[in-house]
């Protein structure tokens, strides 16, 4: 699918070929020229990304930026050229940060063809150079497109991302343990005592309610994972999802076992528990081990439904997308916790700018990672119940099928209606969440092994071996399919400019750094950082018409006309 996608669709990422090893000092014209001295292809230009990751110095970027967006929509809008420029002071500070970066080591050439770029690429692996007579470079395809990349981690060595990343995933791993105590231990005490006293697993309001509390804290534990994500220093969005994906993965994994574990254990106190009947030996016992089992199941069922399975996805849905809870507390809500957190909502906060209410108050961006966890979870803990001798699968069957449904038309209408538009330009997380999947296909596969070993005389590790073994034989020959068709297509046609109007991006109004350069250079510059949503800055930029060769459009007067005109190019697009 992606092969086809790249095959009819002209990107960015197709004009790109990213370079490696030039040293912290080297600049955007000395970097040019050498590339150009390589074949008889020449780079269009070049886009340097700069360490700009210490204290202090992505805030001070992150406000030039907002100062510069502010005066160029001023300006578009106003339609006078020349009224709103940027003032000295700002372009002082501007040169002053953007003079004293260093490269981080990484460099776009950006060409003007998609095949100009694979003739270029032919050329250097043919006769390749040092930079300086000393510098030895590398050249690698570029897999995402140039808005998704987070520029300000480029300078970020690799040995402090693993160091960041194994830091993190403690810090999650430590937060999500904490929060779940709070949760899990006061339902163990409850489920066990109740269980004890009546002799009874048979789930009352108590319990349900404290089952939806955990699937609550699954939600907290889902932002605590993606908070912690964006402190690793990922420099492309789609590795930023994975942790995200795997993440929430685990969480619902150790969830699931819990509810496994707390209600196997209150159904062993009550089978424990004497009943003034005595007890027979041989047949007898089978059938009572029978009547655990049923019994576990049925238990099973009022945890996961409607607590586990349903409300929580349900909810999240309602409260991400629908009522989009972080724009309600932004607009709505204060945390005057001075000196140890303080926020103002921003209904009152006098110093607000323009960016940061627009930050507040867009819709929740798109987060399919998440999404893709939900499925693999639910169908993995749906199918647990396939280890008891439960009277209610069928019904768990068609909980699940309801839920997909559900799921669809959910997704469909929040994704393409309420949500803020995300680009996935790469297969990762498409590729991760399918391996996934063979969690689901590994329960059902040690559920046979386990009523195997159970009626069959096997040994009781045999459903963890038959889990394991089904896991890595699906790995296998999914890696094995996703290899054998490449997802890149170098057949490329259209020119850089053309892409760069119906985009709306190239790789130099996407660069923080490049964008501060051009207007410490030019106080009339009209480059502006490219947002998704704010299209109509973009100069050049003409929606729909550009691909059938029209006149320029105008800039959208109001948000439905520039609804309406990203509607026009979404569909000329596809």
């Amino acid at each position: 699918w992606y092969a086809r996608l790249d095959s009819r669709t002209d990107s960015m990422s197709d004009l790109a070929t990213r370079v490696m090893g030039f040293p912290g000092d080297a600049r955007e014209a000395e970097i040019e020229v050498f590339l150009n001295s390589v074949g008889g292809e020449r780079a269009k230009h070049v886009s340097v990304a700069y360490d700009y990751d210490y204290e202090g110095q992505k805030e001070r970027v992150e406000f030039l930026l907002s100062q510069v967006e502010e005066t160029v929509e001023r300006r578009r809008l106003s339609r006078v050229s020349g009224h709103t420029t940027i003032a000295p002071a700002l372009r002082d500070e501007m040169r002053l940060v953007t003079e004293d970066l260093k490269n981080s080591g990484n460099v776009f050439a950006v060409f003007n063809s998609e095949e100009t770029r694979v003739r270029w690429e032919a050329d250097w692996s043919r006769s390749p150079r040092l930079f300086r007579e000393q510098h030895e470079i590398n050249i690698y395809d570029v897999a995402s497109e140039p808005h998704v990349l987070i520029w300000s981690n480029f300078g970020v060595p690799t040995s402090r991302r693993w160091v960041n990343g194994f830091r993190q995933v403690a810090f999650a791993a430590f937060g999500c343990l904490s929060l779940g105590l709070l949760v899990y231990a006061p339902t163990v005490q409850y489920v066990f005592q109740r269980t004890q006293v009546f002799a009874d697993v048979g789930g009352d309001a108590v319990t349900r309610i404290l089952g939806l509390l955990v699937s609550i804290t699954n939600g907290v534990c889902y932002v605590i994972v993606d908070r912690c994500s964006q402190s690793v220093g990922f420099v492309i969005k789609g590795h930023r999802d994975i942790f995200n994906l795997i993440g929430c993965v685990i969480i619902v994994g150790v969830n699931t076992v819990y509810n496994l574990a707390i209600t196997c254990s209150a159904v062993q106190i009550a089978a424990a528990a004497p009943t003034g009947v005595q007890r027979l030996e041989s047949s007898q016992v089978e059938l009572d081990r029978m009547r655990v089992r049923e019994t576990l199941g049925d238990s099973l069922w009022e945890v996961l439904v409607p607590s586990v399975l349903v409300v929580p996805y349900v909810g999240y849905v309602l409260l991400t997308y629908v009522f989009s809870w972080p724009t309600l507390l932004a607009y709505y809500v204060s945390i005057p916790l001075w000196p140890i957190y303080q926020t103002s909502d921003i209904r009152t906060k006098q110093d607000v700018s323009v960016r940061e209410a627009e930050i507040a108050l867009e819709a929740c961006p798109m987060q399919i990672e998440f999404d893709y966890a939900s499925n693999v979870c639910v169908i993995s803990t749906g199918f647990t119940i396939l280890f008891m001798e439960s009277s209610h699968m069928h019904k768990v069957l068609g909980v699940l099928a309801g839920w997909f449904f559900l799921t669809y038309w959910q997704q469909k209408y929040c994704h393409l209606r309420l949500a803020k538009l995300v680009d996935y330009s790469t297969p990762w997380l498409d590729e991760c969440a399918t391996y996934l999947w063979g969690i689901p296909v590994s329960v059902v596969s040690a559920a046979s092994a386990r009523w195997a070993s159970l009626y069959h005389g096997l040994p009781w590790w045999c459903p963890a071996v038959a889990f394991t073994a089904s896991g890595v034989l699906y790995a296998v020959a999914l890696h094995f399919a996703l290899r054998w068709v490449s997802i890149r297509d170098d057949r490329g046609f259209a020119p850089h400019d053309q892409v760069r109007s119906l985009m709306g991006y190239d790789w130099l109004n996407t660069n923080p750094i490049a964008v501060l350069k051009a207007h410490a250079q030019d106080p009339e510059a009209a480059v502006v950082l490219y947002r998704r949503g704010k299209e109509f800055l973009q100069e050049g930029w003409q929606g729909a018409k550009a691909q059938e060769g029209g006149e320029p459009s105008e800039l959208p007067r109001n948000a439905i006309e520039m609804q309406e005109l990203l509607k026009n190019t979404n569909c000329a697009m596809e």
